[in-house]
């Protein structure tokens, strides 16, 4: 249970901080444009440091568990399993250079294409609902706290940056994002 504990709070770690990241981005993003020619470079460098405080700040709570029952430890199939469709699935209609930010940060060199169909045509964020499954299904597997205290921070912070996010998108992409966001939510999957 202690590895599964150190893989979930290493893992963790590193998907709690993508909100924190797109923080960094959306807000700025003329910034990161006119500063600098491949932002990417420097911002997974900022990146990675934000796993280290992520690690540092939570590690404390590492091995403490959480007194759940075993078998909600099942959960974690259909929560990957949904985090996996969503990942594979969505590649499809959201290139790689959307995922990694490209076309925000160097949107000279790479199109700007608001992509409405697929799962984004059901949620405006699919990626972060598959964030927060994986996080869940780790939750459920290994029982720590400090998942736990990583998965609120992703809650949190992910609240914020959709905020900014969808300005950026807005200011992108005017009236069409203004109608789409409108027509869809955000992370919860629109049914029908």
């Amino acid at each position: 249970m202690e590895t599964l504990r150190t893989v979930g709070w290493l893992v963790c770690g590193i998907y709690a901080t993508i909100p924190a990241f797109w923080l960094i981005i959306h807000p700025f993003a003329n910034f990161w444009r006119k500063r600098f020619r491949a932002p990417l470079k420097l911002l997974g460098v900022v990146w990675m440091l934000l796993w280290a405080v992520a690690w540092l700040l939570s590690s404390p709570l590492r091995n403490e568990a959480i007194p759940l029952p075993w078998w909600l430890g099942f959960g974690v199939v259909p929560l990957w399993a949904t985090s996996l469709f969503i990942y594979f699935g969505g590649q499809r209609h959201f290139s790689l250079n959307q995922v990694i930010g490209r076309t925000e940060l160097e949107s000279d060199r790479h199109e700007q294409v608001l992509v409405t169909t697929g799962l984004h045509a059901r949620m405006r964020h699919p990626l972060y609902l598959g964030h927060l499954c994986t996080m869940l299904g780790w939750l459920t597997l290994a029982r720590s706290q400090a998942v736990l205290a990583l998965l609120l921070w992703a809650v949190a912070t992910g609240t914020v940056m959709i905020r900014f996010e969808d300005a950026e998108l807005e200011q992108r992409f005017g009236e069409t994002y203004r109608e789409y966001r409108h027509r869809v939510p955000a992370v919860i999957p629109k049914l029908i």
